[in-house]
């Protein structure tokens, strides 16, 4: 059968390879939302797409240039209130655009083999980092940096961190290793062997965004971590949501019945402070206490560690 006229010089007019490309780029899309689904083609995906190679090739640049930069984010003891350790966070001032968050760009490095490369330099950075604190007479708390999903399942994420370790004479036991309770339920018999293998270096393993996976009881036992992380979604309601503090107090009773301690993320208020103290909550971050610092800023921190007064956390009942 002949087409009509009208379609046939329609088709004509199409470019075969401009049409791949929005081939590709779709599927780009569909790859990202998940299987069985699909999507047809926008000049939106054009735009994000182009976005993204912008942001991929800067982000080359910058790791090149060393144009990033890591902040602190203390850990506070609840007892003591003493900085007890710190969250390392990366940041990125570009040179044209200003501040981009890492929401934007980490993402990005993700989706290509960037993420590998900016996590041995994260590592780098922050390892370098605790060795010239030391070397300066600072007692360093324990630096916490994340660990993304392909970097775990990277054959050599022991070995380059033990390298790294021995480059700037730093003993194991000053960083901590945080990975997602997702990151854990994948390949769980392979994380278990890599986990302990970075036990033997003495390094800290912590369970970040805790509560929002989906862990078998029956592996976090066997998951040889030190701290139980709990994530902010929980923390951004207390204590008015009944059944965050119900959550929020499961965690925290599970989690010393097995021996590890615990840290409240995103804490902002004083309430929420009183009442995970109640609950015998061990560390706090959050932008109540600090915001993340600069490496200056937080190196002043270890020197005089500043106290705040709070009224009494014992007439802070549990819901």
């Amino acid at each position: 059968m002949r087409l009509p006229r009208r379609i046939w010089t329609n088709l004509s007019l199409v470019n075969p390879p401009l049409v791949n490309a929005y081939a590709q780029t779709a599927m780009l899309s569909v790859k990202k939302n998940g299987k069985n689904s699909f999507v047809y083609f926008s000049n939106e995906m054009t735009i994000k797409a182009k976005k993204r190679l912008y942001l991929e090739q800067e982000v080359r640049l910058a790791l090149a240039n060393d144009d990033f930069h890591m902040v602190y984010q203390p850990k506070i003891d609840v007892k003591t209130q003493r900085i007890t350790g710190a969250e390392a966070l990366i940041r990125w001032h570009h040179p044209k655009n200003g501040i981009i968050p890492p929401n934007e760009f980490i993402p990005v490095a993700e989706q290509s083999d960037l993420i590998l490369k900016l996590d041995s330099y994260i590592l780098d950075k922050v390892i370098n980092q605790i060795s010239r604190w030391q070397k300066e007479g600072l007692e360093v708390p324990v630096i916490s940096v994340n660990i993304p999903s392909r970097e775990f399942q990277r054959g050599d994420l022991v070995a380059s961190v033990q390298d790294t370790l021995r480059k700037y004479q730093v003993v194991g036991n000053r960083l901590e290793i945080e990975i997602t309770e997702r990151l854990l339920m994948d390949h769980c018999e392979d994380n278990i062997k890599i986990l302990n293998r970075l036990k033997d270096l003495d390094i800290h393993i912590s369970v970040d965004d805790f509560g929002t996976g989906y862990s078998s009881l029956s592996y976090l036992v066997q998951f040889p971590c030190d701290v139980l992380k709990i994530d902010k979604s929980f923390i951004d309601q207390l204590p008015q949501s009944k059944d965050n503090c119900k959550i929020v107090e499961a965690i925290i009773m599970l989690a010393h019945k097995l021996g590890k301690s615990v840290v409240a993320e995103g804490v902002e208020t004083e309430v929420q402070y009183q009442y995970l103290s109640a609950l015998g909550c061990d560390q706090i971050q959050g932008y109540y206490f600090y915001k993340p610092l600069n490496k200056n800023d937080f190196a002043i921190k270890l020197d005089k560690v500043q106290f705040k007064s709070f009224t009494n956390v014992s007439q802070i009942k549990a819901c």
